[in-house]
């Protein structure tokens, strides 16, 4: 009797992202949850002391309604391969507090630079075009690769990338939406005639 062909005997081969182990989360990730979560804390104590108390509630139960939307759509994204809670909410955390921290105290310093290379070009530009985009999209790169390293098990492919960045972009811009809308009412002089600053 002859041996089976050696394809017959062989396993079929995992692909590489299969064999991650999974844990549980470690002190690590749980001192990024942390260390994100006081800075929202600060900077929502700087926005508070700017636009006022009310407006910032106003302001966040507003900028509540397209985050709804952006962490629905997320989440339907996720179900196929759920990341940890844990890793999402960091993800957020980093986007709402420490990539907005970032640009606010950096995006002057990187305006200035820009306006001494770029001299002729006009200042309309260089902010809104040039550093904004620069600043921000580091910012929030910087988190997305955070999590690359810190939660490296729970990256089997490119799906967990597009939540994870999603998850950032998402906590940026209701951060983002807050500081327009409270900047919107103090110009315009209050929320439906109610002054954010009374």
């Amino acid at each position: 009797m002859s041996a089976p062909p050696p394809w017959e005997s062989q396993q079929p081969v995992q692909p590489v992202w299969d064999r991650a182990v999974r844990r549980g989360p470690g002190v690590v990730n749980v001192l990024l949850v942390i260390i994100a979560a006081l800075v929202l804390v600060v900077l929502a104590w700087f926005l508070s002391s700017s636009l006022g108390g009310g407006a910032l509630i106003s302001c966040g139960i507003l900028a509540l309604i397209p985050l709804s939307i952006c962490i629905a759509g997320l989440m339907w994204i996720d179900r196929w391969d759920p990341e940890p809670r844990g890793a999402l909410w960091f993800a957020f955390l980093w986007g709402a507090g420490i990539s907005v921290v970032a640009a606010l105290l950096l995006g002057s310093y990187v305006t200035e630079l820009l306006s001494l290379a770029l001299a002729s070009t006009s200042s309309d530009v260089i902010g809104p075009v040039l550093q904004a985009p620069l600043v921000e999209e580091i910012a929030k790169g910087l988190g997305v690769l955070v999590l690359v390293f810190s939660r490296r098990s729970h990256f089997d492919g490119p799906v967990d990338g597009i939540v994870y960045a999603g998850m950032v972009g998402a906590g940026f811009a209701f951060t983002e939406n807050i500081l327009y809308f409270g900047a919107a009412a103090l110009d315009g002089g209050g929320l439906g005639g109610w002054s954010p600053c009374s």
